[in-house]
């Protein structure tokens, strides 16, 4: 007896509990038939967790047409707006979601930028005064040091040394904090979405789906910056180059994901798109320079 109690133990985790007429789900002890319960959706044929099966659940959400990550992608990527449309319309089950994809790729993107990122030094304030170490990383983010010659007075030299020290603080500041600061910024981008893109669209979608739009054109842009962070590795022209057109689709992709859901052509589309980047820039600037470095700054000035 108690050899058949050691068996039921060490074997329990592989056994569907089956009633006369259907099977127990062990989620929540629903009777039921097939390979799904009807109430709460739990696969009926449980068994015990190895290596091998997590491996397998693992593949299987990432190539999966049922919510997998490579179809969404592919719809994300070939048919954007109508896969957003489908979304937002309640067809949900083939895509994965935008908030946990947008969290994946954030985090993708912090890690290959960690081992990939720019290599810029720093402005040294006791370097010599005719020399102006120019912070390409902070603009182009390539990591390049460009020194330039320039013959200028003390005043000069600490009116400019001022200015890279803001973008210096700015840019570490944004990579420090990228993943907390892409996720802060997006109520920014919806103000300016719904503002630019007229009463239809307001009143056709409201700010739970405009985010919808919104993170999953996150998720295209942050995929090129993982592409711009790998091109790193070979060439700094090359990183230099995906940068710029990183930049070129902030617009591109808005435009490309809004147009089915709005009420223009692709070209006013565009220009719609424009302004929300230019608008939505302008106020993180702001915010950035206002709440944050000038703070920073002016303390390390009384100091």
């Amino acid at each position: 007896m108690e050899q058949n109690d050691i068996t039921d133990l060490t074997t329990s985790a592989e056994i569907i509990k089956k009633s006369d007429d259907g099977v127990i789900c062990k989620n929540c002890g629903t009777e039921c038939h097939g390979k799904f319960c009807h109430n709460c959706g739990q696969q009926t044929n449980t068994k015990r967790l190895t290596i091998a099966s997590m491996l397998g659940n693992l593949v299987k959400a990432i190539m999966s047409n049922d919510g997998g990550i490579i179809f969404t992608l592919k719809n994300l990527f070939y048919r954007p707006s109508g896969m957003i449309i489908d979304y937002i319309s309640g067809k949900r089950i083939n895509y994965f979601s935008p908030f946990p994809m947008i969290f994946l790729f954030l985090g993708l993107y912090i890690l290959i930028f960690s081992f990939t990122g720019s290599k810029a030094e720093y402005f040294n304030s006791n370097q010599d005064l005719n020399q102006v170490i120019v912070i390409d990383s902070i603009i182009g983010n390539t990591g390049d040091i460009a020194h330039i010659d320039l013959k200028i007075n003390d005043q000069e030299y600490t009116e400019t040394k001022e200015i890279l020290d803001f973008y210096s603080h700015a840019y570490n500041f944004y990579m420090s904090n990228y993943t907390m600061i892409t996720l802060a910024l997006i109520p920014i981008y919806l103000v300016f979405i719904r503002m630019f893109f007229g009463h239809n669209f307001r009143k056709k979608y409201n700010w739970g789906e405009t985010c919808v739009l919104y993170v999953y054109t996150l998720v295209q842009i942050t995929i090129l910056n993982c592409i711009s962070s790998l091109l790193f590795l070979l060439s700094a022209k090359a990183n230099d180059i995906m940068s710029d057109f990183v930049v070129l689709m902030n617009v591109g992709f808005l435009a490309w994901n809004i147009h089915k859901l709005s009420d223009y052509s692709i070209v006013k589309d565009i220009w719609r798109s424009i302004l929300v980047n230019i608008m939505s820039f302008i106020v993180i600037i702001l915010l950035i320079g206002v709440l944050i470095i000038y703070p920073i700054l002016t303390m390390g000035r009384v100091e």
